[in-house]
């Protein structure tokens, strides 16, 4: 690309000092090179290539999921657990106090009116 960095809509709707055009990269026959940039990585090995273009990382946006999102979910998993094994444990501990059909309750002893 050729041109200024920077362009500005001017009054009259038209880009101003004027685009940017593309110039074409001659190619070349280069060794092993590796070039870092910000936005890319190019790495020629003896063949001619053409020049590539930057690409931009697409910006992620907020990491608001890993911030908030991650802790609720564990806490409310932890809380579905927990709710689980209680159920698990009143329904094994329940059918243990129930008293059999076949013995007569004691005198003074309350009878559940339900299962």
């Amino acid at each position: 690309m050729v041109g200024e960095r920077t362009q500005t809509c001017d009054i009259n709707g038209n880009w101003s000092p004027g685009l940017p055009t593309c110039k074409l990269s001659p190619t070349t026959k280069a060794t092993t090179t590796t070039t870092t940039t910000k936005a890319t990585t190019t790495t020629t090995s003896g063949k001619q290539t053409a020049a590539t273009k930057p690409t931009v990382a697409p910006d992620s946006g907020s990491d608001s999921f890993t911030k908030y999102g991650v802790p609720i979910l564990a806490v409310a998993g932890a809380i579905i657990i927990a709710l689980i094994i209680y159920w698990i444990i009143k329904r094994i501990l329940g059918s243990q106090r129930s008293i059999p059909d076949s013995e007569a309750p004691k005198l003074g002893e309350e009878i559940p009116l339900s299962k």
